[in-house]
């Protein structure tokens, strides 16, 4: 049950304070309890039903740190929600891009993936050089290796600093 259905089944506004949350809660509880309702099915329902939004709504305002700040995430999941590196509210799945499109490669990821690359050939040139015992292949390696390390020093001298 989202909370826009929970809000709906207790009778409150969205955003209702924690003291309106238990007293709509208790006003209900009481009207369709099973041992005042005898044995309406109705009032059963409706029982259960603000039983589990009291529950889902309780769960987002207390959370699992207990401040009393309601957390949902802006795909409407209460459950672990997190605040993300913008200040938003984002539950687990939404974090992990699960429900977004994928996003293009920055320059930052392909500069880095460029300089594996170049230490992987140069790695591969100089064990071939060790096992065959030739010099070009060496020549090679140390070529690759040193164009490796300038462009990782490019990417650190050219990234963006972040202070906290």
């Amino acid at each position: 049950m989202n909370l826009t259905d929970c809000y709906k089944v207790l009778g409150l506004a969205p955003g209702a304070s924690l003291e309106d949350l238990h007293g709509a809660y208790k006003r209900l509880a009481l009207r369709h309890h099973p041992d005042r309702a005898n044995g309406d099915a109705r009032s059963h329902r409706l029982f259960c039903q603000v039983t589990e939004a009291y529950a889902t709504l309780k769960k987002a305002y207390i959370g699992r740190r207990g401040s009393e700040q309601l957390k949902q995430c802006e795909c409407g999941e209460t459950e672990d929600v997190l605040l993300d590196q913008h200040g938003r509210n984002r539950c687990k799945v939404c974090l992990l891009s699960l429900r977004e499109k994928r996003l293009p490669m920055t320059m930052e990821t392909v500069r880095c993936i460029s300089v594996i690359c170049l230490q992987l050939v140069a790695m591969y040139c100089l064990i071939v050089a060790v096992a065959d015992g030739s010099v070009r292949a060496a020549i090679l390696g140390l070529i690759f290796l040193l164009g490796s390390l300038a462009a990782l020093t490019y990417n650190v001298l050219t990234s963006i600093i972040v202070h906290r």
